[in-house]
């Protein structure tokens, strides 16, 4: 009776094994998310934002596009050994009174009219902030996240997936840096957001996981900056007509 016992126990536990095991089949075998899979997946999730946020994100008008273009067609042409000139760029401006900027992949930018009217009167410093995240997004420096793409994706989901560690921003300051460089435009105008961002860190507190990384940030990047810096190279010059046109156009939003 015993060995009788025994020899049921053991077939029982050898079929609940068989039961839990996952059945392996050779178009479903376990891999390793590749950069290209968080792309589709951070792209799918900043469609999925958009889509469902129509009241709060507003498309850029034709005239706002031919500047936004006007800007990133020199920046694409000028460094072409990292970006690719085809890339497509789909801008976006939230109805927010809080100074809002981010990216995600697939060439999404987003930025808020709280942004560009109270923080943002300078076409240089516009453009570096655009630079950056043209860099951001099609180099596709974001955290390695997975998230379940509900339908109501909000602000605070797409902020979170766009922060990077301080190591990363010092490394996009300085390549974004050298890209302003070589298209022509005031490379120290990055730095000029960052020290604006710093002095006002509680206003731009939405966008950083931990703020008190600002004045390291800014530290870090400045001396780099002052190790660049060459006798009269000299990149002053007044803001355009179509700058002052695009800020009155975001200003009747």
């Amino acid at each position: 009776m015993y060995k009788i016992i025994t020899l049921i126990i053991v077939s029982a536990l050898i079929s609940s094994c068989a039961l839990n095991e996952k059945p392996i089949y050779p178009y479903n075998q376990l891999r390793s998310l590749e950069v290209e899979d968080y792309e589709s997946h951070y792209s799918s999730i900043a469609a999925n934002f958009v889509r469902n946020n129509k009241r709060y994100i507003l498309p850029s008008s034709r005239s706002s596009k031919r500047y936004l273009k006007r800007i990133a067609a020199k920046v694409f042409t000028n460094n072409e050994g990292i970006l690719k000139a085809d890339s497509e760029l789909k801008f976006y401006w939230l109805k927010d009174k809080r100074p809002i900027v981010f990216s995600l992949p697939g060439g999404y930018i987003f930025m808020s009219d709280g942004l560009l009217r109270n923080y943002v009167r300078n076409e240089d410093v516009f453009i570096s902030i655009v630079t950056y995240e043209i860099l951001k997004s099609h180099l596709t420096i974001y955290k390695k996240q997975i998230m379940i793409p509900f339908k109501d994706v909000d602000l605070k989901t797409v902020l979170k997936l766009s922060d990077i560690d301080l190591i990363t921003r010092n490394k996009m300051n300085i390549l974004t840096y050298e890209v302003l460089k070589r298209s022509g435009y005031d490379p120290e105008a990055r730095l000029l957001w960052i020290q604006l961002l710093n002095k006002n860190s509680i206003d731009f507190s939405l966008l950083y996981d931990n703020p008190s990384i600002l004045p390291k940030e800014e530290y870090l990047f400045k001396n780099y900056v002052s190790t660049k810096r060459e006798g009269g190279l000299e990149f002053e010059r007044s803001a355009s007509r179509q700058f002052y046109n695009f800020r009155k156009r975001l200003m009747r939003l």
